[in-house]
């Protein structure tokens, strides 16, 4: 007779990233959800077909697919294959002209969560060291790949933006790309992010309109309160709006 299989964290790994949009996350992260989960909803995953298991991996699917399943990057490695960078590739070269007439050009540039936004890198009308960080190591390797070809100073390197943020204090810069990721952030982070990165401005982006292009999306009246007590400007685009916020 057949022995019932024992399921182990390794084998729960295996079940979530068995869904194709999470197959190029890190092992070592999608570990940590798992432990979440399975000790704050005191969910047991040693057999595979208890609907504890089944409980645990449906909730780290639903965790990583809203934080990366999103921003996922193709296969492909130009701008018009990310839905951010796609709707953005008209207008680079306004965007970074808007910023710039207002902060001056800089030699040092961080993007937080930046999808393909490094491609962008020939629009900037400058040369800055471009720092930029992504969710999994895959996604930064084709990035710095992408540095390497085009002799461009810079790295991309894995961070976790939701647990792991502090780590971005290693990059002391001028300016700092934050978007559309605030509205996946907990306001902490956010608080976080203006009080202890080490820049001059932030430029935070929302998108205007729902990812399907079909619903306008309001006006977020909360950050808006919250820069009560900074300096900034705006401008948009079809589809996103821009703050240019001065932080130092």
């Amino acid at each position: 007779m057949k022995k019932d299989f024992v399921a182990s964290v390794k084998d729960v790994l295996a079940s979530v990233k068995s869904k194709k949009v999470l197959t190029s996350l890190d092992d070592d992260f999608v570990r940590e959800k798992i432990v979440f989960y399975a000790d704050k909803y005191h969910l047991a995953y040693s057999n595979p077909k208890s609907a504890s298991y089944k409980q645990l991996v449906k909730l780290v699917r639903e965790d990583l697919h809203l934080i990366y399943g999103v921003f996922q990057l193709s296969e492909k490695e130009d701008l018009s294959s990310h839905v951010s960078s796609k709707e953005r590739l008209r207008f680079y070269s306004l965007i970074y002209e808007r910023i710039f007439n207002i902060t001056g050009k800089p030699t040092t540039i961080l993007d937080i969560a930046c999808g393909l936004n490094p491609y962008s890198y020939s629009y900037l009308g400058c040369t800055p060291t471009y720092y930029a960080c992504e969710l999994t190591s895959f996604d930064c390797e084709r990035i710095n790949s992408y540095f390497k070809k085009n002799n461009i100073k810079g790295e991309c390197f894995t961070c976790d933006v939701i647990q792991d943020y502090k780590k971005l204090l290693k990059y002391p810069v001028d300016m700092v790309f934050l978007f559309k990721i605030l509205d996946f952030l907990n306001f902490e982070t956010i608080i976080w992010f203006f009080e202890h990165l080490k820049t001059k401005y932030l430029v935070v982006s929302f998108s205007t309109h729902s990812l399907c292009g079909k619903r306008f999306l309001k006006e977020r009246t909360w950050f808006d309160h919250f820069l009560e007590d900074y300096e900034y400007e705006t401008f948009a685009i079809p589809n996103e709006k821009f703050y240019v916020i001065k932080i130092r």
